[in-house]
């Protein structure tokens, strides 16, 4: 957790702000993100504790408050799993710029991590899943992993914002089908 967060505290990307969001005061990584907002004085950093009552979907209930206090008009969805990647967010960003363009997602990468699960997850996300994604996008059917993507707030507010994603579950899979059906293309 640490390594991912300090890649996005040490972007070397012109302007941006860190909206960090936590479940509650109980959560280890606030220390975390206190010891890197003193580490990174000038990186601009907010941490939301708590989430917005009425949320069903778990990670949206943590970032509705984030994403409402958001000052730009392109949100990077990242997950504390993904580590920041300067040439990636610059090739995301040069995507979205284009108006037919809302939502631009990166391809779910895993690394190495212990156990079962975690290698089932790589071997899934490395082989079928971007096999599929590169077809279905072919095909222009709307499909994409909420793990790390940006949006266009502006495109997702007129569809009520983030927090009305959160009464699904796969609040991901609705913003990318309700996007695609306003005519944009991810």
């Amino acid at each position: 957790l640490e390594a991912n967060l300090e890649s996005h505290f040490n972007m070397p990307y012109p302007k941006y702000e860190l909206l960090l969001c936590v479940e509650d005061d109980q959560d280890p990584a606030i220390n975390l993100v206190n010891k890197l907002k003193k580490r990174y004085p000038t990186t601009e950093c907010r941490l939301f504790i708590g989430g917005k009552d009425g949320i069903l979907n778990p990670m949206v209930h943590n970032m509705a408050p984030g994403y409402e206090a958001a000052k730009y008009d392109i949100i990077w969805v990242s997950t504390s799993r993904i580590k920041a990647s300067v040439d990636i967010l610059l090739d995301m960003v040069g995507k979205i710029r284009s108006p037919q363009v809302a939502l631009v997602h990166q391809m779910p990468y895993t690394t190495d991590q212990k156990g079962v699960a975690a290698a089932v997850e790589k071997v899934y996300f490395g082989t079928s899943v971007a096999r599929y994604y590169l077809a279905f996008h072919t095909l222009g059917i709307s499909c994409f992993t909420g793990m790390s993507y940006l949006v266009k707030k502006p495109e997702l507010d007129a569809l009520n914002g983030l927090g009305w994603f959160g009464r699904f579950l796969a609040e991901d899979f609705f913003i990318a089908k309700f996007l695609h059906q306003k005519g944009f293309r991810h």
